[in-house]
């Protein structure tokens, strides 16, 4: 934990030394040298403060698109200046700094893992209060496990010391649910009175079954599903690994953090804005999925076909892919970043506005599938 903390005042200090780099940049601009960058010869001449117009740049007609924003605002009930600038559809992807242009009107234009801490409205997991989540979840889980170890009675202390575990009672199980707002032990598929019903020696043999299951990769009878709602906004998956879990269902704002998976294929379930990051899959094939908003950073990916599965402004950043076809799945504005791959390729995916950056690729094929401005 103290680890955690001086990573988390490091991080402080290094943002308040950007803050104040771009401050000195500010600075530097407004020095009477820098005039001649941004001021006409006229204004130059006359020693104005601030740069004019000419005559011919002050005349302008608003275009179609800013009259339907106006009207958008209008019936919003705000209003704005005229020369407010306006965001459409223009994602900001792990910015380093805020946005030197202020822009009043956002429509579709979030900052999504942005390295500083951004307190707007429309920012999506800040990695300061990403880090500093886990950091509190972290020691969350300590204070309750120093909790529960206050609780253990003289034979679970003796069964702690010689075998390394123990088994906690009825009464010890019910207070851990209830310090993580579990109302009903069904909810996390524990039946609590036929787990009081059974003696030591028998709560022992079924631990050695579980593990004996898990050596050979049997799951249990009650699968664990993953987002079984129809629909899921603003469920985030924080340090949640998962195995044999379908997704199904349509996700907006549930981005999938630290939160490895095996056999969790994404089946009928569209996703908004929902980043996979730091979350490597094996076995995780994508059908008619399509995904908006949705980029994938450090999240390496093998054995995943996308099948009918169309996305859209979701880059791969330092993403590699193994034996990962694409399949009637075209693509627009997704770059790839850093992200190799290999055993795949294109089927009948054409993409647009798609191209690679520092990308190798190795055995990959491409049928029938054209390129745009990529």
């Amino acid at each position: 934990m103290i680890g955690g903390e001086k990573s988390a005042n490091n991080w402080s200090v290094l943002y308040g030394e950007l803050i104040k780099l771009h401050r000195d940049l500010d600075a530097k601009r407004k020095l009477p040298g820098a005039k001649v960058y941004e001021f006409r010869l006229f204004d130059l001449v006359m020693d104005n403060d601030a740069p004019s117009k000419s005559p011919f740049s002050n005349m302008s007609f608003p275009d179609f698109l800013t009259m339907a924003f106006d009207l958008v605002d209008a019936l919003r009930g705000k209003n704005h200046k005229d020369n407010s600038n306006v965001k459409f559809l223009s994602p900001r992807f792990a910015p380093l700094m805020p946005d030197k242009v202020a822009a009043n009107r956002r429509h579709l234009s979030p900052s999504i893992l942005a390295f500083y801490n951004d307190e707007s409205q429309d920012t999506i997991a800040s990695l300061p209060k990403v880090i500093i989540r886990v950091l509190q979840v972290t020691k969350r889980l300590d204070e309750l496990f120093r909790s529960l170890e206050k609780s253990f009675n003289k034979i679970q202390n003796q069964e702690i010391a010689q075998k390394g575990f123990t088994f906690l009672d009825v009464k010890q199980i019910e207070n851990i649910l209830r310090e993580h707002g579990v109302k009903d032990a069904k909810e996390v598929e524990f039946d609590v009175e036929e787990y009081g019903r059974l003696s030591r020696r028998q709560r022992e043999e079924a631990l050695w079954k579980r593990f004996e299951l898990i050596a050979k990769n049997i799951s249990s009878v009650h699968k664990r599903i993953k987002r079984t709602l129809p629909v899921s906004v603003l469920s985030p998956v924080v340090l949640a690994p998962y195995t044999f879990s379908p997704v199904v269902g349509l996700t907006v704002l549930g981005p999938v953090v630290l939160s490895p998976n095996i056999f969790s294929p994404l089946i009928l379930n569209p996703s908004v804005l929902g980043p996979f990051v730091l979350s490597p899959a094996v076995a995780m094939p994508f059908i008619l999925s399509p995904y908006l908003l949705s980029p994938y950073v450090l999240s390496p990916i093998v054995m995943a076909p996308f099948i009918l599965n169309p996305y859209v402004l979701s880059p791969n950043v330092i993403n590699p892919y193994i034996l990962s076809p694409l399949i009637l799945s075209p693509y627009v504005l997704c770059p790839d970043v850093i992200s190799p791959q290999a055993l795949g390729g294109q089927i009948l995916s054409p993409s647009v506005l798609s191209p690679s950056f520092l990308t190798e690729s190795v055995l990959m094929a491409s049928v029938l599938s054209p390129t745009f401005l990529s």
